[in-house]
């Protein structure tokens, strides 16, 4: 299995400059090695730098210049990062994009975005370190004989069942064709930290869904999500106190969704199967 990324290459039209840029702006090490051949390290990886043209083989099916799209991690977290963005700030950097939020590897990011001499895309990313109490322990057995537990692939069928009546008998969803089980294992598998995808289970049947994902990607935002919550028709309930969401006397605390110090309005959003007592709303959630 693969473990991590030892280097990648770069071809470029002028190794000097391109040097100049990742060491002097970036703060990258210079290395020589082989015959002549030049390198970028930063931490445990490097960059190898190939002048185009004359690429060392083998080498990549069409090694141009400014094909590149990379994200970089700046060392010292919002405070490194800052200060990188104000050192280029003062060398007349212009920059792409940012700031604005993103999804890394690991988590949310920080990311602002500029190009190098041959027009390759950096992004420069700090990971947001976002508090994360946690509200349960998972599983959860509920009173009632059900459990509370985060969702896998497996559960796609399940959670789409709850989820294609009110696509089809409904607005709240803003979908015109229900997704499928296989669709639903895709989004399961996409919410990864610091956002969760909870399902109760009873009698090995699933009941009732909860899922977190990003606000928006505006910077602002990076504290934000929304979180909804969807229930089968056959399950009665109703909003408690204390952000929890009871369902019978099984309580739901779907605040385990967005308890990870989120804040921002329409943050949760509840569904039900369409019955005469069908409730939908919104609520936000204090950080």
């Amino acid at each position: 299995m693969i473990r991590s990324l030892d280097h990648l290459v770069l071809t470029v039209q002028d190794l000097d400059a391109s040097e100049r840029f990742y060491v002097e702006l970036l703060g990258m090490e210079a290395v020589r090695f082989g015959e002549g051949r030049r390198a970028l390290r930063f931490g445990a990886q490097k960059i190898n730098l190939h002048r185009a043209g004359a690429s060392v083989a083998p080498h990549a099916k069409q090694p141009v210049p400014g094909s590149a799209d990379l994200c970089l991690l700046v060392a010292g977290g919002e405070a490194g990062w800052a200060a990188l963005r104000t050192r280029l700030d003062a060398a007349g950097v212009r920059w792409e994009l940012g700031p604005v939020a993103r999804t890394g590897a690991s988590g949310p990011l920080q990311s602002l975005y500029l190009r190098d001499p041959d027009g390759n895309l950096l992004e420069l990313s700090y990971e947001l370190e976002l508090p994360l109490p946690v509200a349960l322990e998972l599983p959860h057995e509920l009173p009632g004989g059900s459990t509370l537990r985060l969702a896998g692939p497996d559960d796609a069928a399940g959670c789409q069942a709850i989820y294609a009546p009110i696509v089809a008998s409904s607005h709240t969803s803003f979908e015109t064709e229900v997704p499928s089980a296989d669709e639903f294992a895709t989004r399961i598998r996409a919410c990864v930290a610091p956002h969760s995808w909870l399902v109760i289970e009873q009698d090995g049947a699933i009941v009732a869904y909860a899922y977190s994902c990003p606000h928006r990607e505006r910077a602002a935002y990076r504290i934000a999500c929304e979180a909804s919550v969807y229930v089968a028709a056959c399950i009665p309930f109703f909003v408690a106190f204390d952000d929890t969401f009871a369902i019978d006397s099984a309580p739901f605390v779907a605040v385990h969704v967005c308890d990870h110090g989120w804040v921002g309005e329409h943050c949760a959003q509840l569904n039900m199967q369409p019955t005469p007592s069908s409730l939908s709303g919104q609520r936000a959630y204090p950080a």
